[in-house]
């Protein structure tokens, strides 16, 4: 992955660079806010899921 970055990085002049660096960033960002709300769903399915289970072994427990 570094070096497909570089290589990116290496076919831009310095004019070009401080917009694509704002680019990526942006694209970044996204992605970590896109990563965290999936975490988030699935740590809320998982904690339903074994509340769930819970429940089911109390009740063959009886």
């Amino acid at each position: 992955m570094r070096a497909i970055l570089g290589s990116y990085d290496s076919e831009l002049t310095p004019a070009e660079y401080s917009p694509q660096l704002t680019r990526r960033m942006r694209e970044a960002e996204d992605m970590v806010q896109k990563v965290h709300s999936h975490s988030a769903e699935m740590e809320a399915q998982l904690s339903q899921a074994l509340e769930e289970l819970g429940g089911q072994k109390q009740r063959a427990d009886m």
